[in-house]
């Protein structure tokens, strides 16, 4: 019997830019976990959407069988009642969570292929440090350091380069993203979050859309704009850092397509 492995989408497109056959012997297995790690954060990204429609969803269904017993009734009392209906679902806090998560863990194997890149045996983690005068400390900050201070000077120009790319996608998002996941891990919530809601005064005897209801956000950012922004960010990051990496076979890695839906 021959067995045929059928590879998802997500791991095939993560495996363009994290291809084991690309990278040197001692780094084929973080390749290898790197593509596991990408293709998790895709599926993430792309499931988000069915999660929070399933939060919209649960909203308007609770409040068209309440409605002739609870909502209606207020509104019929005055012309000007009116009421904030919120959903404190799963379905998108899920979304988030997995996002995340799997962000967090893949920029720590990222890590290490970078720092293994230029010392053998060497494995950075993406840890938090202040930079220069940052008045706070950046995640990637170790790493960034790292390169700056500890590689062989027959790469330091490469290494200044790398860790001056992921400096400035520390500072324009993924700080700001793993404080984000941080909260999640440790508090069970983000204070940035906005659920789902609605006014009651949308809807009627014969009209429940969902088009009307309003969120969910983080800041004032839908939460499918959120996951789908990391992950074109992510993207452009592992773009930029991997065209750079010495003893990569670039002739085999594609670029540009990770972080497309």
């Amino acid at each position: 019997m021959v067995t045929v492995k059928v590879v998802s989408k997500d791991e095939w497109v993560a495996s363009a830019i994290f291809n084991p056959n690309a990278f040197p012997e001692p780094l084929k297995k973080a390749a290898s976990s790197c593509v596991v790690r990408a293709g998790i954060l895709r599926f993430h990204v792309r499931s988000s959407e069915s999660f929070i429609q399933a939060d919209r969803t649960e909203l308007v269904n609770f409040i068209k069988d309440h409605w002739e017993t609870q909502f209606k009734p207020v509104l019929s009392k005055d012309s000007k009642a009116d009421a904030w209906v919120q959903l404190a679902g799963m379905g998108s806090l899920t979304a988030i969570d997995g996002v995340l998560l799997s962000l967090k863990s893949l920029l720590d194997v990222f890590s290490t292929i970078v720092s293994t890149s230029f010392v053998q045996g060497q494995r950075i983690q993406f840890n938090r440090k202040v930079i220069n005068d940052s008045s706070r400390q950046l995640s990637g900050g170790r790493l960034i350091s790292w390169l700056r201070q500890n590689v062989p000077n027959e790469y330091s120009e490469i290494a200044i380069s790398i860790s001056d790319i992921i400096l400035k996608h520390s500072n324009e998002w993924i700080t700001d993203t793993v404080v984000q996941r941080d909260e999640i891990v440790h508090f069970g919530q983000l204070t940035c979050f906005k659920p789902v809601g609605t006014t009651l005064r949308i809807f009627s005897d014969t009209n429940f859309n969902i088009n009307g209801l309003s969120g969910p956000y983080i800041h004032d950012e839908s939460i499918d704009d959120y996951c789908k922004r990391i992950l074109s960010n992510a993207g452009t990051l592992f773009d930029e850092v991997i065209s750079l990496l010495p003893s990569v076979d670039k002739d085999i890695i594609k670029t540009g397509i990770y972080g497309q839906l």
